[in-house]
C-alpha cells in the first residue's frame, strides 16, 4: 500500500511538471502538443480567436518549430487582415515542412488577398505538382485564374473540366440510382422543393445579403425552401434567412456523403449551389447528384466544370450567345439582372451639405473593391487616367496594411505619378465606407474581375462607375447593372476605351459631382424595384428547369 501511495505521488508530480513544462525546462511530449493544437483549433472554429492564439503561442513557446501551430496562427492573422504577419508565419511553417500542401494553399490565398495573383498562382501550381489530387488548392487556383488579366476563356474552361475529371466524375459514376433522375415531368406539381447550399449565409458576404432579398419573397404556396448552411459565421442576416426557410440544416460538421444522403431524404427537386469554387463550398456533394436538377447561381460566375451540375442561371448580358461552349452546364438566361440588389440600411444618402464640390476642377476617382482584384494591369490603367488628368486624384479603400501599401505606392511612382495624388486606406466599417463616397466623384471598376455589390453601392450613393466589359460573368457584372440602368456610355470594351471613358466623364462641363443627386434618385428608384422583378424571373426559371426538357451541354471550346 505504501509503495502504491509513493508511485501515485510521483505520478501527480510528473503530471504537474508536464503541465508547466516551459517553467521546468521539461520536454513536452508530442501527445500533449497534439492535444493543445486540437483545443486551439476547436476554439478557432468557434470564433474565439484570441483564446486560440494564446494556445498556439503556448505551444510555440515550448516548441518554436511546431509547424502546425505556425500555420494555424497564420490563418488567424490572415482572417484579421494582417497579411504580412500571416505570410511570415506560414513561410516559417513551410520552412519546417516544405512539402505541406495545406500550408502552400494558405500561402497562395494570402498572396492573392495581398494583391499578388501571379505569385499566388505559382504557389498553387507548386502545391498541385506535389499532390495533383488536392481539391482545395485546385479550386483556389480556378478562382484565382478569374482574377488574372489576359487568361483566355478557353484555358479557364479547360482547367475547370480538369478539376471535375480529377475530383467529381468518379463520385457521380458511383452514385446508385436514388430516384432523383425523374426530371422533365410535364405536369407541374407544387410546392417545388428548392435546396440552397452556401458557405456564405451571413451579412459579411454579398451572397448572404442578396439571399436575404430572395428567400423572404419566394411564393410559399409554390416553393418550399431548404437551406443547407455551411457558413462559419452568423449574424442578423443569418437569422433572417433561417426564419424564411421551411427547413434549415447546419452542415459544416456533416461530410459530403452524409449530406448527399440528407438531401436525397429531403426529396429536393432543385438543388442550388451558391458557392462554386469559393471558400466553404460543397461542390463534391453536387458531384453525387442528390437532387433531380442541380443549378449553379450567384456565388461563382463561371462554369463549375461538372457534368453533374445541370444548369447555370445567368443574365443575357453576362453570358451572351456563344458562351455555351465554355460551360458544362446548360445556361438559363434571365432577361434582366443576374441577381437583385437591396439597399443598405446605413448611410441612406449623401446629404447636400456634405457633397463634394470641386471648385478648382479637380476630379477624385475612387475604388472600393476587394484588393485582390487590383492586378498590375488595373493599376497601370488607373495611372494612365491620372496622367491624362493632371489635377485628378485617386482614393483606394480596402488595402491591407504593410507591404501591400508600399507596393501599391511604388507601382504608381514607377508609372510617373506623384504619390501624393494617391491615397490608400484600409477596410472600414460599412457606414463609414458608404460615407466615403462623399469624397469621390467617379468610381473605377477593376477588371477582369468586376465589382458586384460595390458597383451597386457606388451608383446607389450617386457616384457613376466606369467599367470594362470583358468575357464571362466575372468580367461583365458591372456592365449588367450599368446597361440595366441605361448607362451604356460608362461601359468600355478595351483598356484604351476605359481610359477615354473616365477622362470624358471627368471633363464633362457640368462635372460629375453636380449630377450626383439626379443619378442617385434615378438609381434608387430602379434598384429598389429589382428584388420583386427578379424573384418572378427566378421562380419562372425554376419551373422551366424542373418541368422543361433537360439536356446535357457538354462541349469543348
Amino acid at each position: 500500500m505504501m509503495l502504491f501511495r509513493i508511485l501515485a505521488a510521483l505520478m501527480r508530480r510528473l503530471m504537474f511538471k508536464m503541465s508547466l513544462g516551459h517553467l521546468f525546462n521539461v520536454p513536452v511530449p508530442g501527445q500533449l502538443i497534439e492535444h493543445s493544437l486540437a483545443q486551439g483549433l476547436k476554439l478557432q472554429k468557434a470564433g474565439q480567436f484570441d483564446l486560440a492564439e494564446a494556445v498556439y503561442k503556448g505551444v510555440l513557446a515550448r516548441s518554436p518549430d511546431e509547424s502546425n501551430a505556425l500555420h494555424l496562427m497564420a490563418t488567424i492573422e490572415h482572417g484579421r487582415g494582417r497579411m504580412d504577419l500571416a505570410e511570415e508565419l506560414v513561410r516559417r511553417a513551410l520552412f519546417v515542412s516544405p512539402k505541406a500542401v495545406e500550408y502552400m494553399n494558405t500561402l497562395g490565398t494570402i498572396l492573392s488577398d495581398s494583391g499578388r495573383p501571379e505569385a499566388a498562382s505559382q504557389i498553387f501550381c507548386n502545391a498541385l505538382k506535389l499532390d495533383p489530387g488536392a481539391s482545395l488548392p485546385r479550386s483556389n487556383y480556378l478562382f484565382l485564374m478569374n482574377l488574372l488579366p489576359d487568361i483566355s476563356r478557353c484555358s479557364l474552361f479547360t482547367e475547370h473540366v480538369e478539376w471535375a475529371r480529377i475530383h467529381a466524375e468518379s463520385l457521380q459514376l458511383n452514385v446508385i440510382n436514388s430516384g432523383t433522375d425523374d426530371a422533365g415531368q410535364k405536369e407541374p406539381r407544387f410546392p417545388i422543393r428548392i435546396g440552397y447550399v452556401s458557405g456564405d449565409f451571413w451579412g459579411g458576404h454579398p451572397v448572404g445579403r442578396i439571399c436575404s432579398a430572395v428567400l423572404p419573397r419566394h411564393d410559399k404556396r409554390r416553393f418550399s425552401v431548404f437551406c443547407y448552411n455551411n457558413t462559419r459565421s452568423s449574424d442578423e442576416v443569418t437569422s433572417v434567412l433561417r426564419s424564411n426557410a421551411d427547413s434549415w440544416t447546419n452542415v459544416r460538421e456533416i461530410d459530403d456523403e452524409a449530406l448527399a444522403k440528407k438531401i436525397r431524404a429531403d426529396n429536393i427537386d432543385i438543388l442550388v449551389d451558391l458557392s462554386g469554387h469559393t471558400r466553404n463550398n460543397r461542390l463534391l456533394v453536387f458531384a453525387r447528384k442528390p437532387a433531380r436538377q442541380q443549378v449553379s447561381w450567384l456565388g461563382y460566375l463561371n462554369t463549375t466544370g461538372m457534368t453533374a451540375m445541370d444548369w447555370r442561371i445567368v443574365s443575357e448580358e453576362a453570358e451572351p450567345p456563344g458562351a455555351e461552349k465554355y460551360h458544362t452546364e446548360r445556361l438559363w438566361r434571365l432577361p434582366g439582372l443576374p441577381w437583385p440588389w437591396i439597399p443598405p440600411e446605413e448611410g441612406q444618402g449623401i446629404t447636400e451639405d456634405i457633397e463634394r464640390s470641386a471648385t478648382d476642377g479637380t476630379v477624385v476617382f475612387g475604388s472600393f473593391n476587394a484588393f485582390r482584384k487590383l492586378n498590375s494591369s488595373v493599376l497601370s490603367t488607373w495611372a494612365s487616367i491620372l496622367r491624362e488628368l493632371p489635377k485628378s486624384r485617386l482614393r483606394v479603400y480596402g488595402v491591407p496594411e504593410g507591404d501591400s501599401i508600399d507596393r501599391t505606392y511604388a507601382h504608381f511612382e514607377q508609372a510617373g505619378i506623384d504619390v501624393t495624388r494617391v491615397a490608400l486606406f484600409g477596410t472600414v466599417e460599412y457606414s463609414r465606407y458608404l460615407n466615403a463616397y462623399a469624397e469621390v466623384d467617379i468610381s473605377l471598376d477593376p477588371f477582369p474581375y468586376n465589382g458586384g455589390a460595390t458597383t451597386c453601392e457606388s451608383l446607389w450613393m450617386g457616384v457613376p462607375v466606369v467599367a470594362l466589359a470583358g468575357a464571362g460573368g466575372f468580367a461583365r457584372t458591372s456592365a449588367c447593372f450599368l446597361r440595366y440602368l441605361g448607362m451604356d456610355d460608362l461601359i468600355a470594351t478595351t483598356r484604351d476605351g476605359y481610359v477615354a471613358t473616365a477622362v470624358r466623364l471627368a471633363n464633362k462641363s457640368d462635372g460629375p459631382y453636380r449630377r450626383r443627386k439626379a443619378l442617385r434618385e434615378r438609381v434608387r428608384t430602379a434598384l429598389s424595384n429589382s428584388p420583386l422583378q427578379f424573384i418572378n424571373e427566378l421562380e419562372s426559371a425554376y419551373v422551366g428547369i424542373l418541368f422543361g426538357t433537360p439536356a446535357l451541354n457538354v462541349v469543348s471550346c
